[in-house]
């Protein structure tokens, strides 16, 4: 029951060969069990949970529900406790007191309730939603090996969802904290396209790139989700929801991307290139040259614009936020403004440059992270790697455009490996499409971590 795909509870549920109670119990009991260990969850909502699921239960007994405008109904999902939600605090991994919670579900969490899914928890994460920074609440462990890091910030969702506790999780992304942990973890992670997802109720770290995006076990319960909870395309936007995957051709980037990976990770990209090969697609070299100079931007952008977002609690709070994130802040408050400014004009040439390949391919391929999950005693002040962790995700936020995350293999070691796949604006189907096909050819999705529960 628990490493079911969300399609197949979902449909179970509507069909009642179980219950929505049975299922949402049995997740709040597997996350319990295992959390001592795993620490992916900050709060369980088991109260709300399974009044939820009772009321969905009720529901279907009277089959008093259309599956296409509750797709969800009954499914235990998580939220990452950057999020608002009515029936739980909001740390956002800190110490820090913002003030009174606005007792509200943030938009997305209330799209996911409107949509049937039932909320049993809110996720660990990194202070504030900086990927490499570490939650207050302690380090996560990845599933896969207790010693290794799970990806950030998004650290929970990623490690929830690979250990079997939930069935999708909402998740930020602001330079790769959807989609470093779903690589780290071996799940789905799609950042949509800017502003497809609304953050409105989500606690901001940069405002001009911040995005909502759902992780799930595979690309359908992906879609599924982000179906659930995105905007519509503007109207009269020209948008592709599918290519036949014969069709597509696909950029690979000469320089960067490919660039410096590890053995294992340019072996993995070499598989995967393979098995998309094997169904049809086509390849085609590509040049994004400033994509280099990405990961210098963001970290201005972000540093700027979280002092912005920090400074009524910053001064009288100094001593309650985390080494690292205070000293970050600092680092924004002492930015000159034409720094930030020149960082944003790069951004936009960035935003050109990927907009001139994708007028030639319908996507871009590459590793999502040059590394597997690293040692959690490697951070960005002691390894040279570790720091330039987001180096393929960067771009892609920087751009506004959807990129989505997939398992494509193992290390030697037998940690998870990513490929992403960067996409025209608003044509995150298109995306999730590739992936669907090469899930259907591939069982890296399927594959799951070692029982732990006993180390709890």
């Amino acid at each position: 029951m628990h490493f079911w795909s969300l399609e197949e509870t979902a449909r179970k549920i509507r069909a009642r060969e179980v219950s929505s109670v049975e299922v949402t119990r049995s997740a709040l009991e597997r996350g319990r069990r295992v959390n001592p260990w795993l620490n992916a969850f900050v709060a369980f909502t088991e109260e709300r949970a399974l009044e939820d699921a009772r009321r969905a239960d009720e529901l279907v007994s009277r089959s008093a529900v259309d599956p296409r405008a509750m797709p969800l109904l009954g499914v235990p999902v998580s939220v990452k406790d950057m999020f608002e939600t009515a029936d739980a605090p909001t740390t956002c991994g800190s110490r820090v007191e913002r003030g009174r919670s606005s007792g509200r579900d943030a938009e997305a969490v209330r799209r996911l309730r409107a949509a049937g899914a039932i909320v049993i928890g809110k996720t660990n994460v990194s202070e504030f939603a900086w990927g490499s920074v570490q939650s207050a609440f302690g380090a996560l462990a990845n599933p896969w090996n207790p010693e290794r890091f799970a990806g950030g910030s998004s650290s929970g969702s990623g490690a929830s969802l690979a250990a079997g506790i939930g069935y999708s999780s909402l998740g930020g992304d602001t330079g790769g904290s959807i989609r470093m942990p779903a690589a780290f973890c071996g799940v789905v992670g799609i950042k949509p396209t800017f502003g497809r997802v609304s953050c409105r109720g989500a606690v901001p770290l940069a405002w001009t790139m911040d995005c909502a995006g759902p992780l799930a076990r595979s690309a359908r319960d992906a879609q599924i989700v982000l179906a659930a909870i995105a905007e519509p395309p503007p109207p009269g936007y020209a948008v592709r929801r599918r290519i036949p995957i014969a069709q597509a051709t696909l950029g690979i980037p000469r320089t960067h991307f490919f660039e410096s990976l590890d053995e294992d990770v340019a072996r993995a990209m070499d598989e995967a290139r393979r098995a998309l090969q094997g169904l049809g697609v086509r390849f085609r070299d590509v040049d994004i040259p400033l994509a280099s100079q990405a990961n210098l931007a963001t970290a201005i952008i972000l540093q700027v614009e979280a002092a912005a977002v920090h400074r009524r609690w910053i001064a009288p709070q100094f001593d309650a936020y985390g080494e690292v994130f205070r000293g970050r802040l600092v680092q924004g408050l002492l930015i000159p403004g034409h720094v930030y400014l020149k960082a944003q004009q790069l951004r936009n040439r960035i935003r050109r440059e990927f907009e001139a390949v994708l007028d030639g391919v319908d996507a871009i391929l590459t590793p999502t992270t040059a590394i597997a999950a690293h040692p959690l005693s490697e951070s960005p002040r002691n390894s040279a790697r570790v720091a330039d962790v987001g180096r393929c995700t960067s771009p892609a936020s920087l751009a506004g455009l959807p990129a989505l995350s997939l398992p494509c293999g193992f290390t030697r070691e037998g940690l998870p490996i990513g490929l992403q796949l960067i996409g025209r604006v608003f044509e995150e189907d298109v995306l999730l499409e590739i992936g669907i096909a090469y899930q259907a050819k591939t069982d890296w999705h399927e594959r799951r971590p070692p029982r732990r529960e006993e180390t709890g």
